[in-house]
């Protein structure tokens, strides 16, 4: 976090991974735990792996390239049109 106040603020340089996730960090924040809760169900259904401990790191990537698959889903279902909506309400 240092390094990047340090650098990325002088230089006006931003990230277009980190700008895309910051798009949709909120909806992150909150549904990232409901995400790799259905993973692990998801998981256990197909697989039989109980997912209590992930310690394989390709299942781990995975888990998490899942959890912002659904979340990123999740935007366009809900803060999008919530956003949209509160900017017509307050012209």
């Amino acid at each position: 976090s240092v390094i990047c106040i340090k650098y990325f603020l002088n230089n006006n340089y931003q990230p277009k991974l980190l700008a895309f996730l910051g798009r949709f960090s909120y909806t992150i924040y909150i549904g990232h735990l409901a995400a790799i809760y259905l993973f692990k169900i998801l998981l256990y259904s197909f697989m039989n792996y109980d997912g209590s401990e992930i310690t394989n790191r390709y299942i781990w990537l995975l888990g998490v390239i899942f959890a912002l698959a659904c979340c990123y889903a999740l935007y366009f279902a809900a803060e999008k049109p919530s956003k949209n909506l509160l900017k017509k309400l307050r012209k």
